[in-house]
């Protein structure tokens, strides 16, 4: 530590300056829930979920960046419903104040990939994912998010073979 200095005016003239920047920023909750439709079998004991978000007024095509330490693994709770609250999510950027846009993405275990939509096969029955997007706003303390799976019926090969019969019952070729 250097001493502080008298100036020439007989001010004192400190040795060291500190700079404090206000970076507070606006914590929210945000819920998600887990959503099954015509779900049929057995449903897995639990499945991988994580948050992405981009900034407000982002292209449509812009990217998602994982929200880092968000990956958790959803469980269906006593009352038979999916979910889970992340705290703590920061609601803008602090560096221009521009709010965030946040969404829910699943894993798909075959591939080890996140997805928000698409196909993704979960035991013996593939699921069709969708998932809502939300835009945080100044007077947002808490939001929800939901992601459905949409159980896709099933495709089946079948091969026919088409022979003629004449008036007789005899086949033809």
């Amino acid at each position: 530590i250097v001493a502080d200095t008298t100036g020439k005016d007989g001010k004192t003239i400190p040795s060291v300056q500190v700079v404090f920047t206000n970076t507070a920023h606006k914590p929210i909750a945000i819920a998600v829930e887990k959503k099954w439709q015509d779900a049929k079998g057995d449903l897995p004991a639990s499945i991988g979920v994580k948050l992405q978000r981009r900034r407000a007024g982002s292209a449509d095509d812009a990217p998602w960046t994982d929200v880092k330490g968000t990956e958790v693994a959803l469980t269906k709770d006593d009352t038979g419903k999916w979910t889970h609250t992340f705290t703590g999510m920061d609601a803008c950027d602090i560096s221009d104040n521009t709010y965030y846009v946040y969404r829910v993405v699943e894993l798909n275990a075959e591939d080890g990939k996140y997805t928000a939509d698409g196909t993704l096969k979960l035991g013996d029955y593939k699921y069709k994912v969708g998932s809502e997007t939300r835009t945080i706003t100044a007077d947002d303390n808490k939001v929800s998010l939901t992601l459905t799976n949409t159980q896709v019926p099933p495709v089946y090969e079948l091969a026919i073979t088409k022979q003629g019969l004449d008036e007789k019952g005899t086949t033809t070729e």
